[in-house]
């Protein structure tokens, strides 16, 4: 029986990554009922960075408006879902809503990051993580974020 993506996750294992861009003085605004569409957590990637987020309003609090309509940013929930970051101006709140099913780009992205990473350091072979599952790349990444070794 496959177990869901958010089954795994805990919100307290999650370490956040601080950001000196949005000290908390720009609001963020998450529409609730598109956001019960996606689940977490939520996986930012800004170039070859990854980090898993514990909910939208975490994420969008941590990303900068400029960023996001410049475009450097894409986002998805844990079923690999695409969510879509908006901000009307460069110094207004960022807002989010589901997008288009990615879970292949995504699990491709994952698979690139943890290969950067080194199997060494995350427990698996690359040809065992070209095989898993978008839910156990996802809890290999969050064990690996929080200074853990693989869940295997």
């Amino acid at each position: 029986m496959k177990t869901p993506a958010a089954a795994w996750y805990r919100a307290k294992d999650l370490t956040l990554k601080p950001s000196c861009a949005n000290a908390g003085l720009r609001p963020t605004r998450v529409d609730k009922q598109l956001s019960r569409l996606m689940i977490a957590p939520f996986v930012l990637v800004e170039g070859q960075d990854v980090s898993l987020h514990p909910s939208l309003d975490a994420l969008t609090s941590l990303v900068e408006a400029q960023d996001v309509r410049d475009g450097v940013y894409e986002t998805f929930d844990a079923e690999g879902r695409e969510v879509k970051l908006a901000a009307a101006t460069d110094l207004s709140a960022v807002t989010a809503a589901p997008g288009d099913p990615a879970g292949d780009r995504l699990r491709a992205i994952l698979i690139k990051y943890l290969d950067d990473i080194g199997a060494d350091k995350i427990d698996f072979s690359e040809t065992d993580v070209a095989t898993l599952d978008l839910a156990s790349l996802l809890s290999i990444v969050a064990a690996y974020q929080r200074g853990g070794r693989s869940p295997r």
